[in-house]
């Protein structure tokens, strides 16, 4: 039976992918203790449930998953989302859809780590070619926006927006270098204050929560995680057709979440974050305490 086979294939596949080098024999043994009777297929299915639901225990003090911090409980959220991630593509099983366990750990990728949906983290960034290669993505993401601006952004003004592209190209094409570090920061502060949005959090540690984090290759998180919502959201878009991006990221970064403001691409805001928390409930509702569920009314 197909669905049945990738019933297993998806959870001990999971298992598999978070157990800390845990294998099939592992598994079997854990679900066969040592003199135990036989298991039915649906008795052993049952057992496999108890081992995941047992990863997605929360630390103490939490009694939701949306409290989850990046930067206190990393190990946790991403085993969450993988398991969002193996879910999604489970539910489409019967469509032939499996997902890749080979690419969770592919070398070649890095395998999977944690993104932060929306951020803008320049700072991090040194030397003439990054600030260069930012300046670029983010003055084609404002090009964009120019032609649409939001009217959640309170400070947004075409003429403004048109002096500012035009220093953002001159910035790009000047090869003095001359004051270059102090020009780029002037940058990033005026684009950042010209996009702000009222409908989108600004508070740094909300930013570190599950409700803005999601899984990309590490060699995808690297060039990316430096970057806003809508620049992230062209690269994602640009590798969809020729690398796997996990199914739970392209809903995300596309807003194909039942409940997303998909009328407004260029943030990620508290619409999108409540509706995101709300799909991961959904797709894993038979695998999180049930006093979860119960809390968030669902």
């Amino acid at each position: 039976n197909k669905i049945a086979y990738a019933v297993f294939y998806h959870r001990i596949g999971y298992l598999i992918a978070v157990g800390n080098d845990s294998t099939l024999i592992d598994i079997f043994h854990t679900a066969y203790p040592e003199d135990a009777p036989a298991l039915k297929p649906s008795e052993f299915r049952v057992k496999v449930d108890e081992m995941i639901k047992g990863t997605m225990q929360l630390p103490e003090g939490l009694n939701d998953i949306s409290e989850l911090h990046y930067e206190k409980h990393k190990d946790q959220i991403h085993k969450i989302l993988t398991l969002y991630n193996v879910m999604l593509c489970n539910r489409l099983s019967k469509h032939g859809v499996r997902y890749p366990f080979f690419c969770h750990h592919a070398d070649e990728n890095g395998g999977w780590s944690l993104e932060h949906v929306h951020a803008q983290n320049s700072e991090l960034l040194s030397g003439a070619k990054q600030w260069k290669e930012w300046v670029a993505d983010h003055l084609d993401s404002l090009r964009r926006l120019s032609r649409n601006p939001l009217e959640s952004m309170v400070n947004f003004n075409g003429e403004r927006a048109d002096r500012l592209m035009e220093k953002m190209e001159l910035f790009i094409a000047d090869k003095s270098k001359e004051k270059l570090k102090d020009r780029f920061d002037a940058i990033v502060s005026e684009l950042s204050e010209l996009t702000v949005s009222n409908d989108s959090t600004n508070d740094d540690d909300q930013k570190h929560l599950l409700a803005n984090m999601a899984l990309l290759s590490r060699d995808d998180n690297s060039s990316l995680n430096k970057s806003t919502f809508d620049v992230k959201r062209m690269r994602i878009a640009e590798k969809i057709s020729s690398n796997y991006v996990p199914l739970g990221t392209e809903r995300v970064f596309m807003k194909s979440i039942n409940g997303c403001d998909s009328a407004q691409m260029f943030y990620w805001s508290d619409l999108d974050r409540e509706a995101y928390l709300q799909d991961i409930h959904s797709v894993l509702d038979e695998f999180l305490p049930k006093h979860i569920i119960a809390d968030n009314g669902e």
